[in-house]
């Protein structure tokens, strides 16, 4: 059985970072403890209460019920990643099933995330206090794991995309026409890649740095890489329009060979693993959605995640690519776009086919269904 923690005030947190705004994870116009408590990266709550609301006052433990030992210790108490960095003291995590979680993005506050565009504050003890537990459980949207933590995978981005993809393509009036139309003209398309970059990262300005010397007509830019040719979002805030950051133009997809993703992590020569991320966002999801050959620069522990649950990276027809440190990866997708018109077109096909079936049929009930089964831990 899993409770989530609630916590009745501040008083248990570090003043210091508590008052520097944007350091831990905590929900826009929420709170880190009160009635306001955010609990937005509570994944397990967040996946057993799926597409409906409620409330923290539903189910919860007080802290000062944990550290006097008022609740049932075969519970596994469940906290945010942000809770977790603000701690003061985690030492009361000692003998007690923990699961530190985080809904949406791959981090665990407080270490270090190579290529995050926003300051941050280390505390490296975050990880270790986590292993004092007697059952330490570490939930993210990262591939990667962790030696003596039970590491689980949480896809909110897949779910986000099964419900709303079709709301990201709004010139479409037919979603399945579409990318059948979409797949099968592969070997009509002019263009011979679309990067989406986004946010400025090393691995996407390594990226663009060289794929200007080459020359070929593409689709490349957005945010930070300016305007890219038929975006429509670009000028807004995520906060007024979610189609910012989920805009797919039609352009893109009929008129281009290859997506080109640039996660929003990577991987660099000699980087710690505990420090890794490996994260499957709608960067991802979207070439899968509309029926795209993609290549990702990210971690290849992503690539061997998207395998586990089904779909195919195309390395059977690029070759393993992805290596252990970005520059290089990049090196090997500029290769890819080069070759792009020598690969087999009919085998193009079938792959694109075979991952838009697997996505038509994995919906998020499913991916909630595998979480669990992942986890082992039961909710209720």
């Amino acid at each position: 059985m899993i409770i989530p923690i609630r916590f009745e005030n501040d008083s248990y947190f570090k003043k210091e970072i508590l008052n520097s705004h944007g350091y831990f994870d905590v929900a826009k116009d929420k709170d880190a403890s009160g009635d306001n408590q955010d609990v937005w990266h509570l994944a397990c709550s967040q996946m057993n209460n799926f597409n409906r609301e409620w409330s923290l006052e539903e189910k919860y433990v007080n802290f000062q019920d944990v550290l006097t030992g008022n609740f049932d210790t075969e519970q596994y108490l469940e906290i945010t990643i942000g809770n977790w960095f603000l701690l003061k003291d985690r030492s009361w995590v000692k003998d007690k099933n923990i699961i530190v979680t985080n809904f949406t993005e791959s981090w665990l506050r407080g270490l270090p995330c190579y290529g995050n565009h926003h300051k941050s504050v280390y505390d490296l003890d975050v990880l270790e206090d986590l292993k004092l537990a007697k059952n330490p459980v570490l939930i993210r949207d990262n591939a990667i794991k962790i030696d003596d933590i039970k590491c689980v995978q949480v896809h909110y981005f897949y779910m986000e995309c099964r419900e709303h993809y079709q709301t990201w393509i709004p010139w479409c009036s037919n979603y399945e026409e579409f990318v059948a139309n979409n797949i099968n003209r592969i070997d009509e398309k002019q263009y011979k890649y679309v990067a989406l970059l986004g946010h400025t990262k090393p691995h996407r300005t390594d990226f663009q740095s060289k794929i200007q010397k080459l020359g070929v007509p593409a689709f490349i830019g957005g945010f930070d890489y300016g305007k890219i040719d038929y975006d429509e979002h670009q000028k807004d805030h995520t906060d007024q329009n979610f189609l910012k950051d989920r805009f797919v133009a039609k352009q893109w997809l009929w008129n281009t060979k290859l997506w080109v993703v640039h996660e929003t992590h990577c991987t660099y020569k000699g980087q710690p693993q505990d420090y890794m991320c490996a994260p499957i966002t709608e960067k991802t999801w979207k070439p899968i959605a509309f029926g795209m050959p993609f290549v990702i620069n990210c971690n290849i522990k992503q690539l061997e995640r998207l395998e586990e649950l089904g779909f195919d990276t195309f390395t059977s027809l690029f070759g393993n690519y992805h290596t252990d440190d970005f520059e290089t990866t990049n090196d090997n997708i500029i290769e890819i776009i080069k070759n792009i018109d020598s690969y087999d077109t009919k085998e193009l096909k079938r792959i694109c086919r075979k991952n838009w079936i697997r996505f038509m049929n994995l919906t998020h009930f499913d991916f909630r269904d595998k979480f669990w089964k992942e986890l082992g831990i039961s909710y209720e």
